[in-house]
């Protein structure tokens, strides 16, 4: 999340007497910033992550404890996912359209549905507990549903019913960037990453991301060297990288299968101009 400014103030926010607050407030009941005299609201990327933080901590601290509260429960999850507007998707920017439905996913607290694949019930959660996992898995469904486009939608072929993770991989199989791309991109990004403005945590948060997702993709050690030998090459020699590039990149969705970099040093050597006397 950049450091734009997002649909929500914190400038004026009303003043609650504690005793009229309910032990396990509903998350409809969380104060929501005001209008400004223009009828504008802004709010700092900090502050909105806070903002959901506050979300989630109010929905895990809620007490739904019979089936008979489960419409409370998927109104409130619907409450926490609206606090943001959907970020539509045309096709043409795929990695803001993730991270963004990551972070609604995240507010409602549903992401291992989409990070880890599920399309059923994790076996370990209670009966009462797999009714609320589905009520989230369709709520993050209809969520990405009504971020599509009309252009996008076609592509994407039959969809089964409120399988959220099932959606996520067509969408990721037709617009994503494949695991060996996003890899080194990331190793790209975190060479280069600064502070900027003086802002320390949009660069922490940024950093743990970007962090955290590079554990998940890198497998050994030598992917680091790996990954850096290439991004150090920059245009040189492109078109003839590239073309190793584009088998790198080729696995899409699937376990990325590092380059030879041993022998592509060893191409690379062989094409090189020879200074007198080398």
């Amino acid at each position: 999340m950049g450091a734009s400014r997002s649909s929500c103030d914190t400038s004026e926010r009303p003043v609650k007497d504690e005793s009229e607050e309910d032990s396990n407030p509903s998350l409809m009941s969380i104060l929501m910033p005001t209008l400004t005299a223009n009828s504008t609201i802004t709010m700092t990327a900090a502050d909105f992550m806070a903002f959901c933080q506050q979300l989630i901590s109010a929905r895990q601290n809620q007490n739904y404890n019979t089936p008979a509260d489960n419409s409370m429960y998927e109104r409130d999850i619907r409450a926490a996912i609206n606090t943001k507007a959907v970020t539509t998707f045309d096709g043409t920017d795929y990695q803001t359209w993730r991270n963004d439905i990551l972070v609604d996913a995240e507010v409602i607290g549903g992401i291992d549905i989409l990070t880890k694949n599920q399309e059923i019930p994790p076996e370990h959660l209670s009966a009462l507990e797999k009714e609320r996992w589905l009520i989230r898995k369709k709520i993050l469904f209809r969520r990405m549903l009504q971020s599509l486009t009309g252009l996008v939608r076609p592509t994407i072929g039959t969809l089964e019913l409120d399988n959220a993770a099932a959606l996520w991989r067509k969408i990721a199989a037709v617009y994503g960037i494949s695991l060996a791309e996003e890899r080194l991109n990331i190793t790209k990004e975190l060479t280069t990453l600064r502070v900027k403005n003086n802002n320390y945590l949009l660069y922490e948060r940024r950093f743990r991301y970007l962090a955290a997702r590079y554990k998940e993709l890198v497998r050994d050690p030598s992917d680091i060297l790996h990954d850096l030998f290439l991004i150090g090459l920059r245009d040189y020699q492109k078109a003839f990288v590239q073309t190793h590039l584009d088998k790198f990149y080729a696995t899409g969705q699937d376990p990325i299968s590092n380059i030879n970099i041993d022998d592509l040093m060893k191409q690379l050597a062989n094409r090189a101009d020879k200074p007198k006397g080398f």
